[in-house]
């Protein structure tokens, strides 16, 4: 399964397909579909936190699930010598990689839910930090990279009070 405003289902070794809005109503159409097919385990792509409404939600249910790494796809994807790519070929990936494994990782217990999205914050930070400082590098204007200058240092001002804030939130 994948997607951000819609979900691609696709079941392996039957072929069925689905494609339900990224809403209530879809995952409810999701359980509806499950049900029919005799789902016994379900896998999905860990998107950059779009899925945690899914994950949520497959928690509450009875099937197994697991959330797969996208590293884990593309070799398997690789591996299988399979190079086109959209969330309908990638459903169809991920539930012949889901039906390969012989034991699902366990999801993240919810407990930690909302850590992991401090956690998440913080690498989005991060991430930013490192793209306005190649920005600065290739900049051809002193004025421009003086800008960049400023915004690396307010993110670096930002990441600390968050891992101050993180750290208390650990300790607590």
């Amino acid at each position: 399964m994948r997607g951000e405003r819609r979900l691609d289902i696709a079941l392996h070794p039957s072929r069925a397909r689905l494609r339900v809005t990224y809403d209530a109503a879809g995952l409810k159409a999701l359980d509806a579909f499950l049900q029919e097919h005799d789902v016994s385990r379900i896998g999905f792509e860990a998107s950059g936190g779009y899925e945690w409404r899914l994950l949520a939600h497959l928690r509450a249910g009875k099937r197994p699930a697991a959330r797969l790494q996208p590293a884990q796809l593309r070799f398997f994807a690789k591996s299988r010598l399979k190079r086109a790519k959209n969330d309908r070929l990638d459903a169809v990936l991920i539930a012949l990689f889901t039906a390969s494994l012989e034991q699902l990782p366990a999801l993240p217990d919810a407990r930690f839910d909302k850590l992991a999205a401090e956690l998440t914050y913080l690498e989005q930070i991060e991430q930013q930090i490192a793209l306005v400082k190649t920005f600065a590098e290739t900049a051809l204007s002193e004025a421009i990279k003086r800008r960049h200058a400023r915004e690396v240092a307010r993110l670096e001002t930002c990441r600390k009070a968050h891992l101050l804030r993180l750290e208390k939130t650990v300790r607590d």
